[in-house]
């Protein structure tokens, strides 16, 4: 890599905050196999007491070794400050010189914690998506997403220390394919992107019981499918639509309208009932739960659809809808809890530049299948040949890499981009549309809730070209 684009020191000695299922199965093993090549030393892991049996038995299976563990009392797991013993471990850290960065893979409600420390004391991040969360019940709450993100940026912008975020499919070849296509054709023809559907399921197949339970993408604080996948098809939009901007000629929009649409676990509940259950597991998995107890009308959503127009002087510039699924395809045929394996991920993408192009992508798992497509993801591209060249179908496939999804190789890449330092990884700063659109869909969530209008028109910036 070349020197010029290392703008930060590389990093090495690392503490990671949060050692649960995506830690274990990303984090800690790709530290593990960069720690001899790189020299990185793992100085801390700080995790929730709860927790402490389950990481001691993962870490007395592997070859690297923190220097510390800390575990924290269990009602850190939401708290906006760090608990006084977290607080004076990583102090010691930052003391004696023994603390490069924080990968802050914890509770999304403890991320605001971590990362205002990291802040104060000029450490770098890299964390886990969604920035930040907190307890859904009103709309000052859904609003604090956003202000929480506002100031965690201008602390990090003060402190000259970098807040990076893991994101996976801006470095993934095949969005970087769409992107470079559709820039150009955008460039050439001065027309922007004029509709934009963004589709993301995750089929998992919670269980009621594991629905109510849960604390790893968890139901009962009030957030759900949207903050836990779906930051991922939300930052894709906006990603996408950024090109917007450097269209020269065009209008910048300055105006969003929104409105959404979403399934709780009840309606789950009332769609997969205890019929099916009995039919299909043998067992009523209903009957293990108390839906009069369940806090059902406080707990987050399963599925949400979402419907937006960017409007510039109340013209609409692009019209545009996000899916995202949790009750969709999935492999689950067994009432074992909490198995992750059962997980499908459906994703695709739907641009069309006016009357110009349309470019599709897919990336649409099937377990137990050997079609290489299932596999890998597709672009599918239709021209006006006739008007901007180019062949009128054109199909790009972007293979699975040694075994490994093309996602989780971009993952990788990413990771080790932070950790030398390089300036092309995705940072807080870039990030303000997609959060402002989160905070905004959840306001919609939460009116709705409340049997008011889910519509919402708000001043808005696509963000830089």
């Amino acid at each position: 890599m070349a020197a010029a684009s290392n703008v930060f020191p590389p990093l090495r000695k690392l503490a990671l905050i949060g050692l649960g299922p995506h830690a274990q199965k990303f984090y800690f093993p790709e530290l593990e196999a960069k720690r001899g090549p790189l020299g990185l030393e793992l100085q801390l892991v700080v995790d929730l007491e709860s927790a402490r049996t389950g990481v001691e038995k993962y870490l007395s299976s592997r070859f690297l070794a923190p220097r510390a563990t800390l575990f924290l009392p269990d009602a850190a797991r939401h708290s906006r400050q760090l608990p006084v013993s977290a607080r004076r471990e990583l102090d010691r850290l930052v003391a004696e010189h023994e603390l490069d960065a924080l990968i802050v893979a914890s509770e999304p409600s403890s991320h605001f914690a971590y990362l205002s420390w990291a802040a104060a004391n000029g450490i770098g991040v890299l964390v886990d998506k969604p920035v930040t969360a907190n307890a859904m019940s009103t709309a000052r709450s859904a609003k604090q997403l956003w202000t929480d993100y506002q100031r965690l940026t201008a602390a990090f912008r003060a402190s000259g220390a970098r807040a990076a975020v893991m994101l996976n499919r801006r470095g993934h070849p095949a969005f970087q394919f769409a992107k470079s296509l559709l820039r150009d054709v955008m460039d050439r023809s001065q027309i922007g992107i004029t509709y934009l559907d963004c589709y993301h399921a995750n089929g998992i197949w919670y269980l009621p019981e594991e629905i109510l339970a849960r604390e790893n993408h968890p139901y009962k604080y009030g957030y759900g499918a949207l903050l836990h996948g779906g930051f991922h098809p939300v930052d894709t939009a906006m990603w996408f639509l950024e090109l917007n901007k450097t269209v020269a000629s065009a209008a910048k929009p300055d105006r969003i309208c929104i409105t959404s649409q979403h399934t709780s676990p009840l309606d789950f509940f009332a769609q997969v009932g205890s019929t099916a259950y009995q039919r299909l597991f043998n067992e009523d998995m209903l009957a293990r739960i108390d839906q009069a107890t369940s806090g059902g009308a406080t707990l987050g959503e399963c599925d949400i659809s979402i419907l937006f127009q960017l409007l510039s002087q109340e013209r609409v510039l692009t019209s545009g809808a996000v899916t995202v699924l949790q009750t969709a395809y999935s492999t689950r045929a067994s009432n074992d809890l909490l198995r992750p394996s059962y997980r499908v991920a459906h994703d695709r993408v739907n641009i069309q530049v006016g009357h110009l192009l349309n470019c599709q992508l897919r990336n649409c798992k099937a377990p137990g299948s050997d079609d290489p497509d299932t596999t890998a993801t597709v672009v599918n591209i239709y021209r006006n040949s006739a008007l901007i060249g180019g062949q009128p179908y054109h199909r790009e496939t972007f293979p699975s890499v040694f075994g490994q999804s093309a996602f989780t190789v971009a993952k990788r890449n990413f990771l080790e981009r932070w950790l030398a330092g390089s300036r092309a990884v995705t940072t807080l700063e870039d990030l303000a549309p997609s959060i402002q659109f989160e905070a905004l869909v959840q306001e919609s969530i939460l009116r709705g809730r409340a049997g008011k209008s889910a519509a919402l028109s708000r001043p808005f910036d696509i963000g830089p070209p």
